[in-house]
């Protein structure tokens, strides 16, 4: 019964002990400070030190487009933006086994030719397949289209930032403040209309 005890209390702590192990590995992603959320594959530290992440779940936080050309083995991102009648459309395309990513703008405008502005990205990594699932290089792929990245050592999460919703907040803080100073105008405007009605009442007392 003693040896039954004693190997039942060296699985526990063996159990406990790769638990505390996985979640040290755990990488966390974040997009203007919500987590994102990896409902199977999960993001990996690779062997260069870069966070690679699974394609759907980061594409749908990001609002793009991503498609899997498994033939030519090739991840493309796509953010399409339209105004008017010109249809900008830009892509960052990972390969499979190559430290090299594929920045693209295809401008499209209404009768006239494409334009297409077309870059490489130097990476010290690459997009792989990990148990049956793709992952690519964060990193390369939000500040290609624009966002700010840092990661968080500590916390081991990469935090990613919108531009564009730090202005809006920004806006929306001094839509507030406007909305203090009218206060105040209004009541300056109240302390004005007092003072009329305690002159009138004076007047009225003299005239009695």
């Amino acid at each position: 019964m003693k040896k039954f005890t004693a190997l039942l209390l060296a699985f526990v702590m063996v159990l406990g002990t790769a638990s505390i192990a996985m979640a040290a590995d755990e990488v966390t992603v974040t997009l203007n400070g919500t987590a994102v959320v990896f409902p199977d594959a999960q993001p990996i530290i690779d062997a260069n030190g870069r966070t690679l992440v699974p394609l759907r779940p980061i594409a749908d936080a990001l609002e793009i487009e991503v498609d899997w050309d498994a033939a030519e083995r090739v991840a493309t991102f796509t953010r399409t933006i339209e105004e008017d009648d010109v249809v900008i459309a830009e892509s960052v395309i990972f390969t499979i086994g190559s430290d090299v990513a594929v920045h693209r703008v295809v401008t499209t405008v209404e009768d006239e030719e494409d334009e297409v502005e077309e870059n490489n990205i130097a990476m010290v990594t690459e997009a792989i397949i990990d148990n049956d699932r793709t992952l690519a290089p964060v990193r390369y792929l939000v500040e290609a289209l624009g966002f700010e990245v840092d990661w968080d050592g500590a916390t081991r999460t990469v935090l990613v930032f919108n531009e564009e919703a730090d202005e809006v907040e920004d806006d929306e803080v001094e839509d507030e403040d406007n909305g203090y100073e009218d206060d105040d105008e209004d009541e300056d405007d109240d302390e004005v209309a007092d003072d009329e009605v305690e002159d009138e009442e004076d007047d009225e007392d003299d005239e009695e």
